[in-house]
């Protein structure tokens, strides 16, 4: 699969990207997004689960997992690490299942590596194949300013773009509640990360008839 030239730092990226940080599976956000999962239970897709930090927990949770994931490597080592996952190589805006196909859709750490013009449409193919819910997370925000990620010098966030229109574009999902809740920051990073107004963001999307039914 040919890389657009804003995906260039992916194959650069070491083989156990995130992996050399030993409590990055147990970081806040991801237990968060992992128990909200849990909930609605069944199927889940994880969008660009890069090598799967997450698959334990929520397979241990009960939940029946598929990924998608852009580069080969870390799909590669996501079958090294876990045999017989079932794991596709696509992208956010293009996901090789039909409509509805998992209860839930999983997404950490993605969207600010997208083109700030595909938010819309990543968003839409997303909710397309979630049946109850959505879970999106940035990795950071503004929370006093105006945007959500901000470029690090030498890093691979390149995009800047506005909290308010984003969360417009998850407001515009037909059928659907949703709502957006910040923090999840670990002990360590807190005084720091509170310095610069940044915290992690997980926006919650959930089929309207379903919230009616089991959680209005």
């Amino acid at each position: 699969m040919k890389l657009f030239p804003w995906e260039s730092w992916e194959p650069s990226a070491p083989e156990d990207f995130m992996r050399d940080d030993p409590d990055e599976a147990n970081h806040p956000s991801r237990i968060r997004m992992c128990n909200e999962a849990a909930m609605v239970g069944g199927k889940i897709l994880e969008v660009g689960c890069g090598t799967a930090i997450d698959y334990p927990r929520l397979t241990r949770m009960g939940l029946e997992y598929s990924a998608v994931e852009l580069t080969p490597k870390f799909i590669a080592r996501a079958r090294e690490l876990y045999p017989g996952i079932d794991i596709h190589q696509g992208r956010i805006w293009d996901l090789p299942f039909e409509d509805d196909s998992f209860d839930v859709v999983y997404c950490r750490g993605v969207v600010q590596h997208l083109p700030p013009e595909t938010y819309p449409e990543a968003l839409d193919e997303m909710w397309r194949v979630a049946k109850t819910l959505l879970l999106v997370s940035t990795n950071r925000l503004f929370r006093k300013g105006k945007g959500i990620t901000y470029r690090e010098k030498g890093g691979p966030y390149v995009n800047h773009y506005v909290f308010d229109e984003f969360n417009s574009y998850v407001k515009a999902l037909p059928r659907s509640i949703s709502r957006y809740v910040s923090g999840f920051m670990r002990p360590e990073e807190r005084e720091r990360n509170l310095r610069s107004n940044l915290s992690h963001t997980i926006f919650i999307i959930y089929n309207l008839d379903y919230w009616r039914m089991n959680l209005q």
